[in-house]
């Protein structure tokens, strides 16, 4: 028995309109500002609540179906976001709670930052990045 996924992506009319979920189609590349190693997201596809993906860290890539919240992707450890498809927001989270800090690592325009954020109420403050979230599902990125 073989398990075949259609590459092509099935994105609602209503979660297009409102968090623009194609935007997160793509393959994005960068590196770690910590150690400057390699780092990379590709989302081969969107389908329903679930993508297809490939996160690719510390030399070796993961792959799998991750979960889709609104206009974010959530896989293991690691959300990423984008507001306009060019930019991506990659958040890791060692371990769960951790305070009010967070691991963050933010692209902009091809340059890849990473270090810790100030958690404060339903902020995470980093460096001139703000991701603010209401209801820990849909998010804003400053």
């Amino acid at each position: 028995m073989a398990i075949v996924t259609q590459s092509t992506s099935q994105i609602s009319p209503a979660n297009e309109r409102m968090y623009h979920q194609s935007a997160l189609l793509g393959e994005w590349k960068g590196n770690w500002a910590g150690n400057n190693q390699p780092v990379g997201f590709k989302v081969v596809n969107i389908r329903g609540s679930r993508a297809q993906v490939e996160y690719t860290h510390n030399g070796h890539t993961e792959r799998g179906f991750a979960q889709i919240t609104g206009s974010l992707i959530t896989f293991g450890s690691v959300t990423v976001g984008t507001k306009d498809g060019k930019n991506l927001v990659l958040l890791f989270s060692a371990g769960g709670a951790n305070g009010n800090e967070a691991q963050v690592s933010v692209t902009t325009d091809g340059i890849t930052r990473q270090g810790t954020g100030i958690v404060y109420k339903n902020v995470i403050m980093f460096g001139q990045s703000q991701i603010a979230t209401d209801d820990g599902k849909n998010g804003k990125i400053i």
